[in-house]
């Protein structure tokens, strides 16, 4: 108590160590949204921190604050952003594949979360990039009951650090970590490449399957490098490596087919395709992110208008060069 009156605390809590490094008096009968800008200001380096909060903190101008100070929002989206969370639940979440799940025990209940996240180029929220859906079913112990809720959100964060807390929680292990990243990773691609053999038409399904996983490396550049062959996995990762070769060979197989490839076109001509689109993306990360959209698109209407050989290699042009000059 001071002055008669109770304190209202607003509080930063660091997720990795529990610790609390800053709080600030909120004020009486206040909610804390007037205190949220200059909290972290007393913070010294924000730099590509997450910062999350309650539903009243999904503000415009606190998430242009924290951009400021080159931090990232991961902030929910409830009935006080009714647009954006229209936006969200308007996403083809179904098609998404599955990033995380936790299991956890604890207050008589029993909780499981799935957490989906993808990237979006038009969120209606200040520096947000990715769409995140977390459903939550939990079971009461004692009675049975379940209840089931989706919770939608934004951030600005990629995707492995939007799943990374509840990741460090599951394996002590930094090793084990890793190769847990990597095999969701791999797994999500295969699951992709799944969903595109099914897809009526071959070319669409090809497309389709490049641009999503050139999106899925675009958050994560090291996943990029391990399917380029950059990097050596362990024997899991090498199993679903396989299983996305198998599978590609079947969208490039179908396309050949139907006609939407050329007749010499082979899974070798596709693995040319990601290795040019991962050099544009690697080589743009930073001054144009999005680049590799339109290199993708060349390089595959490059390959649909290919004169290929048999066995791959391309044959020269059926009639000579134009000469430059009289």
């Amino acid at each position: 108590m001071r002055r008669g009156r109770k304190i209202h605390l607003l509080t930063a809590c660091d997720h990795a160590s529990a610790l609390v490094p800053a709080q600030m008096d909120a004020g009486e009968k206040a909610n804390g949204t007037t205190r949220f800008q200059p909290l972290p200001d007393t913070l010294e380096d924000l730099a590509g921190t997450g910062v999350t909060g309650d539903a009243m903190h999904t503000r415009h101008d606190h998430a242009v604050h924290l951009l400021d100070r080159q931090a990232h929002s991961v902030v929910l989206a409830k009935r006080n952003t009714k647009k954006l969370r229209k936006q969200l639940k308007s996403l083809p979440w179904k098609q998404i594949p599955l990033q995380d799940r936790t299991r956890a025990t604890g207050h008589g209940r029993q909780e499981i979360r799935r957490l989906k996240v993808c990237t979006v180029s038009n969120l209606l929220f200040p520096g947000a990039r990715r769409a995140v859906q977390t459903v939550r079913r939990r079971v009461d112990r004692k009675t049975g009951k379940s209840s089931l809720k989706t919770v939608p959100a934004v951030t600005g964060l990629t995707t492995e650090q939007t799943c990374m807390g509840t990741r460090y929680r599951r394996f002590p292990d930094r090793q084990d970590l890793v190769d847990a990243l990597f095999a969701e990773h791999v797994d999500a691609v295969v699951a992709l490449a799944q969903q595109a053999c099914r897809n009526d038409d071959p070319r669409s399904g090809l497309t389709w399957f490049m641009e999503r996983q050139f999106e899925l490396e675009a958050d994560n550049r090291a996943l990029g490098e391990l399917l380029r062959g950059g990097q050596q996995g362990t024997a899991h990762l090498a199993q679903g490596c396989a299983r996305i070769a198998e599978l590609v060979a079947q969208l490039v197989e179908r396309a050949v087919r139907a006609g939407r490839l050329p007749p010499g076109a082979t899974p070798d001509d596709l693995e040319t395709v990601h290795l040019m689109v991962g050099a544009v993306m690697d080589a743009s990360r930073q001054h144009d992110p999005h680049r590799w959209r339109r290199a993708l698109a060349v390089a595959l209407a490059g390959l649909r208008h290919a004169d290929l050989r048999p066995d791959g290699e391309a044959m020269r042009p059926a009639r000579p060069a134009p000469r430059c000059g009289p």
